[in-house]
């Protein structure tokens, strides 16, 4: 099993909680994270199988415009990257 994690570029421009809202509509079982705000994927061998990876990045591509802009996150926040500690 592997965690990936990823969080808006530019939080004031894609809210990433509402790509995690659009991608479970979608059957994607992602869970939210805060500080920084991120959402994240366990990858397990259901993934792996073939075509799993393209219909993800497929629906991703297809979500990610339609997310309303987020309310811009105090600046530590918006400047740190989502890592294990």
């Amino acid at each position: 099993m592997s965690v990936v994690c990823f969080a808006a570029e530019d939080p004031a421009r894609l809210n990433i909680f509402n790509v995690g809202d659009a991608m479970t509509n979608r059957g994607w079982s992602l869970a939210s994270l805060q500080f920084p705000a991120a959402i994240h994927i366990c990858v397990t061998m259901v993934h792996t199988r073939e075509g799993v990876d393209a219909k993800f990045v497929s629906d991703l591509r297809d979500v990610r415009p339609r997310p309303s802009p987020a309310t811009p996150l105090p600046a530590p926040l918006a400047t740190r990257e989502c890592t294990a500690r």
